[in-house]
């Protein structure tokens, strides 16, 4: 489970507090957040000077917020597209190419999966 991150004017009211003199704990339960936290922003203070988000390490994202949703615009309503199509659209429409593979795993981020419908029975056998 991952953190939840508080906004930069709380990490500068908790600097703040205990540059005055209050101590971790008493910063902590005067502002309602955790101990760790309180911790980290005069830590994150002390060494970088800012209150901010420091950058994510990693490699970022070949497809951006607006790319997934249009990836789960085209695999909506009763028009599906398969990957192999979607790949083919988005990269008429983009400036970089993207791997069908992306789009596969994009795809499974959203919930979607490689099983096909059910046909309907048009007609019974007797």
């Amino acid at each position: 489970m991952g953190k939840k991150t508080i906004n930069e004017i709380k990490r500068a009211q908790a600097v703040a507090l205990f540059d005055a003199g209050f101590s971790i704990a008493d910063v902590a339960r005067q502002l309602d957040i955790s101990w760790t936290c309180v911790k980290n922003a005069i830590k994150r203070f002390r060494t970088h000077a800012t209150f901010k988000d420091l950058p994510r390490t990693g490699r970022p994202s070949r497809i951006t917020q607006r790319t997934a949703r249009y990836i789960k615009r085209l695999t909506k309503g009763e028009n599906r597209l398969n990957s192999h199509v979607i790949t083919k659209k988005l990269n008429n429409s983009l400036p970089k190419h993207i791997s069908k593979r992306t789009v596969v795993r994009n795809l499974h981020k959203l919930g979607y999966s490689y099983a096909a419908k059910n046909k309907t029975i048009f007609k019974e056998m007797p």
